[in-house]
């Protein structure tokens, strides 16, 4: 990719956002993020910059040190008579569980047999905490006592103990840190209320930041609430009219071509979102600002692929 020159005047513009957003500046850092937002910038073509610009300034950027507040945030929305129907509510991590049987055999008359016999103990293989519903948890766990209803939280170490000790006088809580197009929660969903035979009345899920077209179809497949401080909808789509949103998608598309990005040029899923979640982009933000290569970083990239660390002067 051939780098091109940011102007004295789009400097000043980065500057005035990092102010305005309280986004760290070190400028003589090798690796920093203002570092990396003008290398990305260089890398655009200059009639894609302006719109470079105004989806900064509407972008989200979660950080360590508010994370637990916004989770705070979002629960504060849940009506006080709801929390009050309730005996125990349980905080589980938005995720799939994985039922494995202790009897399983090879031949499907053996298993049918161990069924009806009921000697074909189902237990729940646990998932490693390596996914952010399980990583918020457990920070929130850290800090929730001056909420409402505090005295009857309870955060299982495991599925199978939380099945033991649920009854459909609880709530579940399934708690994620963003809810996009809805893919996940759908899956998740599906094991609890169709699987296990949960009862949706039973069920909520709490996030930070949630999409419009993710809440309804939670909403709309499973009759699930989806609660999140920060519910937002797809950028481009509900700020445009067709006509201008035509030639935004296109220098979306100009841009992704220039950083030689290959597909989902508005996000997973069409999303058009722009957040990033404790040094993290989902997978439904713009890719412009999160995909890079060994050679050009990111400056909000989901995973840490740059290796160039020579600082490259602008």
């Amino acid at each position: 990719m051939a780098k091109k020159v940011v102007t004295a005047l789009e400097t000043l513009r980065v500057e005035e956002i990092f102010n305005k957003k309280g986004w760290e500046k070190k400028e003589n850092e090798k690796i920093s993020l203002y570092e990396n937002y003008l290398n990305r910038l260089s890398l655009l073509p200059t009639d894609t910059r302006d719109l470079f610009f105004d989806l900064t300034d509407n972008f989200e950027n979660i950080t360590f040190n508010d994370i637990i507040q916004r989770i705070k945030d979002s629960y504060n929305l849940i009506d006080h008579d709801y929390i009050n129907k309730f005996r125990k509510i349980y905080f589980m991590p938005l995720i799939e569980q994985i039922p494995i049987y202790e009897n399983k055999s090879r031949y499907k008359i053996f298993n049918w047999i161990y069924r009806v016999l009921g000697t074909n103990k189902k237990t729940y293989k646990e998932r490693p905490e390596r996914k952010s519903g399980e990583r918020l948890l457990s920070l929130f766990e850290i800090e929730y006592r001056e909420l409402f209803g505090a005295e009857k939280f309870i955060f299982p170490k495991s599925y199978s103990k939380f099945k033991e000790q649920f009854s459909n006088k609880d709530l579940i809580i399934l708690v994620d840190d963003y809810v996009g197009t809805g893919d996940t929660a759908k899956d998740v969903l599906n094991f609890y209320l169709k699987y296990e035979k949960f009862n949706k009345k039973n069920v909520l899920i709490l996030s930070i930041a949630a999409q419009f077209h993710g809440i309804n179809r939670v909403k709309e497949e499973f009759g699930v609430r989806i609660i999140s401080k920060i519910e937002r909808g797809k950028y481009l789509v509900d700020n445009f009219s067709d006509d201008i949103l035509k030639e935004k998608r296109d220098k979306i598309a100009t841009m992704c071509e220039a950083l030689k990005i290959k597909n989902d040029y508005f996000g997973y899923g069409d999303s058009e979102a722009l957040i990033c979640i404790l040094n993290k982009s989902l997978n439904n933000t713009f890719p412009v600002f999160w995909y890079e290569t060994k050679s050009y970083p990111a400056p909000f990239p989901r995973s840490k692929v740059y290796k160039n660390f020579n600082k490259t002067k602008l």
